[in-house]
């Protein structure tokens, strides 16, 4: 009869292999790495939020070629602030971050009925019997795609009091923060991009015919739920001098 602590040991090793439900997969070969090229804020709605600028590198360290979507304010992103001392998942902190997207009434809000539908274009654009140049970056193993980006999120930073110079008014205006600096109050962080069909009303496995397709020229990486996502390694966040 096998014993009570070896039964307890078996749990343990299956519950560390099998993946948590609803996660993401890993990058699948993909490694991407990242640096922040400035820290300010703006002032969004008349709210002060902390700005992010990244430089990002993702590199092909698999045996066959990558079909990146090139990420754009179409992406979804989350940014994962690391706790001090603490290197776990589940310690991090999620926020979703806002997207600058120029289609949109209010550039920052969400899309409505009234603003153009600029999505439908762009899946017909890509929807192609071999992935489109002007939307798509085929990533050979061992070479490296970079790009920028700015992000605009509601946390993780602390904003210093701005001071009123002596005898300026500023009566009718809401918000006074543009281009302060914000002061990180964690070491570092890490963005997830994602790219959904479903949220763009487009078929549930539309990302996965185009997998399926696109097979004979790499591999067109897709998370269990059939979207595109790229995680970052640990992005450094400048330390407060």
């Amino acid at each position: 009869m096998t014993s009570r602590p070896k039964i307890l040991l078996l749990l343990f090793l299956v519950t560390m292999v099998l993946p948590a439900a609803g996660l993401p997969s890993d990058n699948q070969g993909l490694y991407i790495s990242g640096s922040v090229t400035g820290l300010s804020t703006r002032c969004i709605n008349d709210e002060p939020v902390p700005q992010i600028g990244v430089y990002l590198q993702i590199r092909n360290d698999g045996d066959v070629p990558v079909i990146l979507l090139t990420p754009t304010f179409s992406f979804e992103v989350r940014v994962f602030f690391d706790e001090i001392g603490s290197t776990t998942a589940d310690k991090r902190t999620g926020l979703e971050a806002l997207r600058l997207n120029p289609y949109l009434k209010n550039p920052f809000g969400r899309s409505t009925t009234d603003d153009y539908d600029h999505m439908s274009p762009y899946f017909r654009r890509i929807d192609k019997p071999e992935p489109p140049s002007e939307s798509t970056f085929i990533l050979e193993p061992g070479r490296s795609y970079e790009f920028r980006d700015t992000i605009w999120v509601k946390g993780g930073f602390h904003l210093p009091e701005r001071p009123i110079p002596d005898g300026e008014r500023y009566e009718g205006i809401k918000c006074l923060y543009n281009w302060v600096k914000p002061i990180p109050e964690h070491p570092s962080f890490r963005l997830e991009y994602r790219m959904s069909p479903k949220k763009y009303r487009q078929p549930e496995d539309l990302f996965r015919r185009f997998r399926d397709r696109w097979r004979d020229t790499g591999n067109f990486l897709l998370d269990s739920s059939g979207d595109v996502f790229y995680r970052t390694e640990a992005i450094a966040l400048p330390l407060e001098r």
